[in-house]
């Protein structure tokens, strides 16, 4: 799976959980709480999504990195993962 796909399917979900599906896209550097206005619940919930669709874990540490604010950050951490990079 390539990066781009990942991150397509990851902005689908994320914009399904915000309510935006099909109108407005969440761009791949907005904040996802800050700027695209998730609440730390559905923040949550897309990133339990990521956990079961690619089957990775992610450790509570990188929950705490900004690495995971972002589409673009999640997909790349998911590449990453997915590659065996990380």
């Amino acid at each position: 799976m390539t990066r781009d796909e990942v991150r397509a399917a990851v902005s689908s979900q994320v914009s399904s959980l915000a309510g935006r599906a099909g109108g407005d896209p969440i761009g791949p550097d907005e904040h996802l709480v800050e700027q695209a206005g998730l609440d730390s619940v559905t923040f949550l919930a897309a990133l339990v999504w990521v956990e079961d669709h690619y089957r990775v874990t992610i450790p509570d540490e990188d929950l705490a990195a900004d690495q995971l604010t972002t589409i673009a950050g999640i997909s790349d951490y998911v590449s990453a993962r997915l590659a065996g990079l990380r």
